[in-house]
């Protein structure tokens, strides 16, 4: 933590390994980093998966610890901080044979240790929160190609943030960014 007016480190705060991305909650009373892990880097680290460190901005202290999952990449929470999604990106296996793990969307309520509810995907690119909190979207980009066969459309699929549960798929075109 650095004091702007002084140009001084106040304070380190440790978080997880690989930390990717940073949100600040919209009252400015937290804020969310979200690690990687290790993904699929073959060096030896401490981190096989990917974590969501909360740090209380008025204390400077971590207020919580959730995990991510393989390739935690974005988390975004509700306005009154009581509901935090996490998305992972999953990871394509590394050897012939081997397990693909599915790109997720873990919902936690901040209070609560175990999350809500984790929701997998066959594919997903990206979420994003509505601006009343009510829903998360989730985007899958599909996969274009000239082969009719092999092209799939995409999605957006809509999570209820109260419920923690998938309401809604939408069809959309491939690539639709």
């Amino acid at each position: 933590m650095i004091d702007l007016s002084s140009r001084t480190k106040v304070k380190t705060i440790p978080i997880a390994w690989n930390t990717r991305n940073l949100a600040l909650s919209k009252d400015g009373n937290y804020l969310i980093c979200v690690s990687n892990g290790k993904g699929a880097s073959k060096k030896k680290l401490p981190e096989e998966n990917g974590s969501v460190t909360i740090i209380d901005t008025a204390k400077n202290e971590i207020a919580a610890t959730r995990p991510a999952g393989p390739l935690g990449i974005r988390a975004a929470y509700t306005s009154d901080t009581s509901r935090l999604a996490v998305f992972s990106r999953g990871e394509a296996p590394k050897k012939k044979g081997a397990a693909y793990i599915k790109p997720a969307v873990t919902i936690y309520a901040l209070e609560q240790e175990k999350p809500l509810a984790e929701i997998e995907f066959d594919r997903a690119a990206e979420i994003a929160l509505s601006p009343d909190d009510k829903f998360l979207y989730v985007l899958d980009q599909g996969v274009p190609s000239k082969k009719p066969a092999e092209h799939k459309n995409g999605t957006v699929s809509v999570i209820d943030m109260a419920t923690a549960k998938l309401v809604k798929t939408h069809d959309v075109a491939a690539l639709p960014l």
